[in-house]
């Protein structure tokens, strides 16, 4: 956390663990560091796919209020579904925030 806090100027407050994988080593670092650990409510896939049209509609049909969704930046059809899918998610008056904005709403709601 401290590295990373060096090199971005700016408080890690979330945390994403590869493959969404917690174990109680992973739990007790993230409560150390007073950390949210995100996950997600709807995988994409894409790593897997590795076509645009068919994680577009994947994650399209997923789609549903407060949801978060996993994709990845390393894969270009990756990238390119995720123009994709936020034009579609926006047609049907979806809107987007940040992870922490989420969260916010999700603790008004509860």
């Amino acid at each position: 956390r401290d590295i990373i806090e060096n090199i971005i100027k700016d408080k890690v407050e979330l945390i994403r663990v590869p493959y969404g994988a917690v174990n109680s080593l992973t739990i007790d670092a993230i409560k150390k560091h007073e950390l949210t650990n995100i996950l997600w409510n709807i995988d994409s896939k894409d790593w897997k796919l590795r076509n645009c049209k068919k994680v577009t509609k994947r994650v399209v049909n997923s789609a549903k209020d407060k949801k978060i969704i996993l994709m990845h930046d390393t894969y270009l059809p990756s990238v390119n579904a995720a123009s994709e899918i936020i034009d579609k998610l926006k047609e049907e008056d979806f809107y987007f925030v940040t992870v922490t904005e989420l969260l916010i709403l999700k603790n008004c709601n509860d």
